[in-house]
């Protein structure tokens, strides 16, 4: 278990350029290098952070097109769009 937690904790200190000097990112860099397997630990990571910040932006997205339509389309919300008709397009 404390092997895994420090692995994680350098790797996550690898991915997020977290090395307090030159020196410490090349020596994680070389552990890496010479690691086949931490390596592979290394790029799945990476995956997975890629798919979450993926998935976090697509939620963001539906969240922000639910508001829009929400302001847009709903009757209770008449004077804003009127407010915004004429700041645009006028």
């Amino acid at each position: 278990m404390r092997t895994s937690l420090n692995e994680t904790r350098l790797i996550e200190k690898y991915l997020f350029n977290l090395s307090r000097s030159r020196e410490e990112k090349q020596k994680l860099e070389r552990l890496i290098q010479a690691d086949s397997g931490l390596a592979k630990k290394v790029q799945l990571q990476e995956r997975a952070y890629q798919l979450i910040k993926q998935f976090g932006r697509k939620l963001f997205k539906k969240e922000l097109n639910t508001i829009h339509q929400t302001l847009t389309n709903s009757p209770e919300h008449t004077q804003f769009q009127k407010t915004v008709n004429e700041i645009f397009y006028s």
